[in-house]
């Protein structure tokens, strides 16, 4: 008995240095999204890895049975009780650029390229989301430029009021040692969550 416990401590404290080994290995990603193409690479030591997705990938679903025109109002409001269609913006980017705050030591950033030309096809509309897109940028470009050696840092954020497709070409590089990142992103994570439960239950007292 004495031994197998002995063996399995062994196995046991194998698994957690080699865990512990590849949460000090630094990790490079890179993320891109244009237009509806999206596309990931992963750098681990001498590994890569790529995940992309094309526009117009997806496989094509069965054909459902339209809907009457009674039913599609009665399914309309349920967008809008999404938490993320009423969520406070300016408190998400807060606490995601406190996230990059916590990890500005830890954490290396050679792209962040952000070019947004909106588009609604309603004028008052894109005028109504320009401004609090260009709010945001406002508060996003000077703390990456005050706080980070970054390469290449681009955040520019348009509107064409006649148009009605929105444009946009977004990358993303950095790297980072998984250890040094864990506790900060789960206590953040965390707060992330809260913040929507709480905007959850406003709104569900509010109905």
């Amino acid at each position: 008995m004495a031994k197998v416990l002995m063996i399995a401590a062994i196995v046991l404290a194998a698994v957690l240095g080699l865990l512990l080994l590849l949460l000090c290995v630094r990790i490079g990603t890179q993320i891109e999204a244009k237009n509806g193409t999206f596309k990931v690479r992963v750098r681990v030591g001498i590994f890569r890895k790529t995940i992309e997705r094309k526009k117009g990938s997806k496989k094509p679903s069965l054909e459902k049975p339209q809907k009457k025109p009674e039913e599609i109002r009665k399914d309309a409001p349920e967008s809008e009780d999404s938490p993320w269609a009423a969520m406070d913006w300016g408190d998400l980017v807060c606490e995601i650029l406190e996230f990059f705050d916590a990890v500005k030591d830890r954490l290396r950033i050679d792209i962040l390229r952000v070019q947004i030309l909106l588009a609604t096809g309603d004028a008052a509309k894109t005028g109504l989301y320009l401004g609090g897109a260009s709010a945001l940028s406002g508060m996003i470009y000077p703390f990456f430029a005050q706080n980070f050696k970054i390469k290449e840092l681009s955040v520019h954020v348009d509107g064409d009021f006649e148009g009605t497709d929105t444009k946009y070409d977004l990358c993303f590089s950095c790297s980072f040692r998984p250890i040094w990142m864990i506790v900060v992103g789960i206590r953040h994570g965390s707060r992330l969550y809260r913040m929507v439960k709480q905007k959850q239950s406003v709104e569900a007292k509010e109905i």
